[in-house]
C-alpha cells in the first residue's frame, strides 16, 4: 500500500478542492495521507486515501480520492467515498460526479463539513467506488491505524 497519492490534477465535483489550509485541524490532516493502491475500471483509474491527525485521546480524519481517465476520449465519472471505524458498518463520506477529459488525472478532497472526529487507537478505512457508463466498479480500500499522539 502507497503512503501518499500519486494522482494529481484539478477539479471539483460535490467536492471542494483546495490547496489553502482552512484551519489547525487541516494542517495536521494534510500532514498523514494513506493511500490504497490504485485500481482499475477499465479506461479509469482510481485510488482512495485518509489523511488523519490524532492527539492523546482523538483523531480527527478525511478522505480524498485520485481518478485517471486513461480513455482517448472524455469520460464522465461517478464516485461514491465512504468510511468505517475499526471494521464497523460503513457510512457514507461524499460523493460526486465528475468528467475527466482524455488522459485527465485529478484529485478530490471531500467536502469541507467532512471531518471526522474519533478515539485514537482505532483502524479507520475509506472505501471508493467509481462508476461510468460500462457500470460500476469493485471497491478500492484505504485503512490506517490511527495511535495516540
Amino acid at each position: 500500500m502507497a503512503t501518499a497519492i500519486a494522482i494529481v490534477g484539478t477539479g471539483t465535483a460535490s467536492a471542494t478542492e483546495t490547496s489553502s489550509l482552512r484551519t489547525t485541524v487541516d494542517a495536521g490532516i494534510m500532514a498523514s495521507p494513506k493511500c490504497g493502491g490504485t485500481q482499475n475500471f477499465g479506461p479509469i483509474r482510481y485510488q482512495p486515501c485518509v489523511r488523519y491527525n490524532c492527539d492523546n485521546t482523538s483523531c480527527f480524519h478525511r478522505g480524498y480520492l485520485g481518478l485517471i481517465n486513461t480513455a482517448t476520449s472524455a469520460r464522465t465519472v461517478t464516485w461514491t467515498l465512504d468510511y468505517s471505524i475499526d471494521d464497523g458498518e460503513w457510512y457514507w463520506e461524499d460523493s460526486g460526479t465528475v468528467t475527466l477529459a482524455a488522459g485527465q488525472q485529478m484529485t478530490i478532497h471531500t467536502s469541507g463539513d467532512r471531518l471526522f472526529k474519533s478515539p485514537c487507537g482505532v483502524t479507520v478505512w475509506r472505501m471508493l467506488h467509481v462508476s461510468y457508463s460500462s457500470g460500476t466498479s469493485g471497491p478500492a480500500y484505504a485503512w490506517d491505524y490511527m495511535a495516540c499522539g
